[in-house]
């Protein structure tokens, strides 16, 4: 972030030499301190045969380098990537959409006022809608609270170039009151297919009530997973078993030696409908390749056979 930070700082009092040098030049520090942490500090402290696993960029190559050069020699290839939605799943299709359109309610629009903060969410906007992940595109499970401040400022930054303050506070009050309002009616009339409404509203008594099953019993039962074992479990409850070589996001498996599952959460995260997430976990039950060890209080764990 400091990269485009720091240079766009410098960009907003371009006149003053000295600001907008020293803008530049801790933009580059960024640069280099990036580049160490991930080309040489953290492979030195991953475990062995373990590379950087925070690169997920398809798109535009295997590493930051190719990201780099896509970049900057193929602005005709990667340009789709902006808007389009690679996975074939219909239901994604206006993710990407969304998050425009929720951005420009919420002050996007004094980017194009005061172009540098524009270039400080750079970084923010890529690592979205480039992301081999679809959870990441839109505005539903990736956090987007770095745009916050930035649109703020950007916003007020942009107002207080109004010369009458009369307009200027007016202006102030429509833009709190659309990014609002905006705000409400996307989670109150969300049509999106993997939306928990319950989740997003924390304003409603459904948002802090919590599944039927008792959460002092399931503590006990995730004590039958060991220390050092791989795990597949669900959002909520990977916190609880974190702290080991290999955890894995349910439904994906991969060589994970257990299966904890909380048939009572109707959080269909990666699943295409409750229903799919239901038979799922039932099938868990019947598999020849897995021995449920614990299946009461809503909870279901599950052993991969040894061969």
């Amino acid at each position: 972030m400091d990269v485009f930070l720091a240079p766009a700082l410098g960009l907003m009092y371009w006149k003053n030499k000295k600001h907008l040098a020293y803008g530049f030049l801790f933009g580059f520090v960024g640069l280099v301190y990036f580049a160490t942490i991930v080309g040489a500090v953290i492979p030195a402290l991953a475990n062995e045969n373990r590379t950087y696993m925070h690169f997920k960029y398809d798109a535009l190559g295997e590493n930051y380098g190719e990201a780099l050069m896509t970049i900057i020699t193929r602005p005709q290839y990667w340009v789709q990537f902006l808007y389009n939605n690679t996975t074939g799943i219909p239901q994604l299709d206006n993710l990407k959409t969304d998050l425009y359109i929720m951005l420009l309610l919420s002050g996007a629009w004094a980017l194009f006022l005061r172009p540098q903060y524009l270039i400080m969410l750079v970084p923010i906007l890529a690592q979205k809608v480039f992301s081999n992940g679809w959870e990441k595109w839109g505005i539903y499970y990736q956090y987007s609270i770095e745009f916050a401040p930035v649109l703020t400022i950007a916003v007020f930054d942009a107002l207080n170039r109004v010369k009458k303050q009369p307009v200027s506070y007016t202006l102030a009050g429509v833009v709190t009151v659309v990014a609002f309002a905006s705000t409400i009616i996307k989670m109150e009339s969300n049509k999106f297919e993997w939306y928990d409404i319950d989740r997003e509203r924390f304003y409603s008594a459904d948002h802090y009530r919590q599944p039927d099953f008792d959460v002092d019993e399931l503590h006990k039962a995730l004590t039958i997973v060991p220390a050092d074992a791989d795990v597949s479990a669900q959002a909520f409850v990977v916190p609880h078993l974190c702290f080991r070589d290999n955890i894995y996001h349910y439904p994906v498996v991969k060589n994970a030696a257990y299966v904890v599952l909380v048939t009572a959460a109707n959080n269909t995260y990666k699943m295409h409908s409750l229903q799919a997430q239901k038979d799922s976990v039932e099938s868990y039950r019947h598999k020849a390749d897995w021995e449920v060890l614990y299946d009461k209080n809503s909870t279901l764990i599950a052993r991969r056979k040894t061969k």
